[in-house]
């Protein structure tokens, strides 16, 4: 460790690196499980990011990337006590070009900075549930969508060139910085998707649109049969949501037109105005992290099906009991939670055999064990059942190229569910008072000040939790505490009503 941190400094200045207790901060991410890293450090532009790698390289240390630690799949969180690379410091808006309609962004920006820079007339579609705190890079990552992806797709579908740098430390750039690009393979896209596993992305432009117009939304009771009908009829939504047994419809052009098709469609509808479009929103937003505590547990499935086989999967998950769904019904895209009493053994035991009948009914049906949130640890389980044997050792070979000494996210994707067997018992651990409902999901960092100054994980609500959770509130820099402003933010956006500044009292 010492010959480490000693190596690491020649690289990167000392203040950059987090090498004391403090590192646990950065084992998790939002899917509630945590791992262990060596030392965390902070790059600041692609050449520390290659030297660091092709020191890491060098000596076959375990690398893995975290931008904001909103990922639901495991996708970022340390195994084998290797060191983490954090882009949150990578943050600068570095070109906008609007008549290119083109903007060039460091992995670690914000995705909602983006939303901001391009003001009324733009606007960058991909909106992850998390878009308000989690960073470009790790989007593209794990190639992130949301409700807009219905109308106006996905990551993938705004991405032109990715700067990214291997396991062995070669800066590489795929794609172009023009609208149109055919020459050779395309690895741009490759690369999406690639979580950390074939090198680190620390550049992305990213095209944009001008705004069609405000979204209306609309209201209507869930009659999945005339979910077809909707796209048979021309109509093409910004979105459809289902939330709650009811289907939250926007638009976002041709209004008239479009209410006309809807009425023939629906009895029921229900045009939202602006004060119930901003409630519906934010309960849409907070309902993944909100709905597990009606049980005390819950478990997430990314599933994405075939729209035309939504009907036989709703009745498919009638056969259990405790089962919600919600989310991007428009693409097919339903998140799945099955909810449980971790105090109940028996409970705790059947959900993993629940998870497996129902991921094995949307592979059987043609759909997919993860829709938008990646493999990571959750789902590698399930990569070869969905890609074939021959695939599978295709993909192997091609992050070899990559990543020779295989460093980069090493246990993910190709570990076949292992990791996530060894882990998946943290699900269960009790929790100390105040904080028996955090999830790690990350809404309270998204608001903080002491966060948006600092960048850093140690000093934000998130962190100071989850120390207090592992028992480790010593490790708190007692002057961070200091410099809450009290404001309560955190404690005002958290779904789970957790009482983080009380516990952040007790901490002073």
């Amino acid at each position: 460790m010492k010959n480490i941190l000693k190596d690491l400094k020649k690289i990167i200045p000392l203040k950059r690196i987090v090498y004391d207790e403090r590192k646990i901060v950065y084992n998790y991410d939002a899917s509630s499980l945590y791992g262990k890293n060596l030392l965390t450090c902070f790059p600041i532009n692609v050449l520390e990011v290659s030297k660091i790698l092709k020191y890491s390289s060098k000596h076959e240390i375990p690398l893995y990337v975290r931008g904001a630690g909103t990922g639901k799949s495991g996708g970022s969180i340390p195994l084998y006590n290797g060191i983490v690379l954090c882009t949150l410091l990578m943050n600068k808006i570095k070109e906008i070009s609007f008549n290119e309609r083109r903007i060039k962004v460091q992995a670690g920006v914000i995705n909602n900075e983006i939303k901001k820079v391009l003001g009324k007339n733009f606007f960058y579609p991909p909106d992850p549930q998390s878009y308000e705190i989690s960073t470009i890079g790790g989007n593209v990552a794990t190639n992130a969508g949301g409700p807009n992806s219905l109308k106006y797709g996905t990551t993938k579908d705004y991405v032109l060139k990715i700067e990214f740098v291997t396991g062995t430390g070669d800066i590489l750039k795929f794609g172009k910085e023009t609208q149109k690009f055919v020459m050779g393979y395309n690895l741009k896209d490759f690369i999406l998707s690639s979580e950390g596993t074939v090198g680190v992305i620390t550049e992305v432009d990213l095209k944009f649109l001008p705004k069609k117009g405000e979204e209306i939304f609309y209201l209507t009771n869930s009659e999945f049969e005339k979910i077809k009908m909707i796209f048979e009829s021309s109509l093409l939504p910004s979105k459809i949501e289902l939330i709650d047994e009811k289907f939250l419809i926007g638009i976002d052009e041709d209004y008239e037109r479009s209410e006309k098709i809807l009425k023939k469609i629906f009895k029921n509808l229900k045009r939202l105005n602006e004060e119930e479009k901003k409630e519906i929103e934010k309960f849409r937003k907070e309902r993944s992290v909100s709905i597990w505590k009606e049980k005390g547990g819950k478990i997430s499935i990314d599933l994405c099906i075939p729209i035309s086989k939504i009907e036989d999967f709703i009745d498919f998950c009638r056969n259990f009991e405790n089962i919600y769904l919600y989310g991007h019904l428009g693409s097919g895209n339903l998140h799945t939670n099955i909810l449980f009493n971790p105090k109940d053994f028996k409970e705790r035991e059947k959900i993993w055999e629940i998870r497996e009948e129902i991921i094995d009914y949307v592979i059987r049906i043609g759909g997919t064990a993860s829709g938008e949130h990646g493999t990571g640890i959750l789902y590698s389980k399930y990569l070869l059942k969905e890609i074939g044997k021959k695939g599978y050792e295709i993909q192997k070979k091609i992050k070899e190229i990559f990543d020779p000494k295989k460093i980069l996210n090493r246990g993910k994707i190709f570990d076949k569910g292992k990791n996530f067997e060894k882990l998946k018992k943290i699900y269960f651990e009790g929790k100390r008072e105040y904080a028996n409902l955090c999830n790690l999901c990350g809404l309270c960092n998204r608001v903080c000040p002491l966060f948006e100054k600092y960048k850093r994980e140690e000093i934000s609500p998130r962190g100071f939790l989850f120390l207090y959770i592992m028992n480790k509130e010593k490790l708190i820099d007692k002057k961070y505490i200091d410099f809450c402003l009290k404001c309560k933010k955190c404690f005002k956006v958290c779904a789970n009503g957790v009482p983080i500044e009380k516990i952040i009292e007790n901490l002073r």
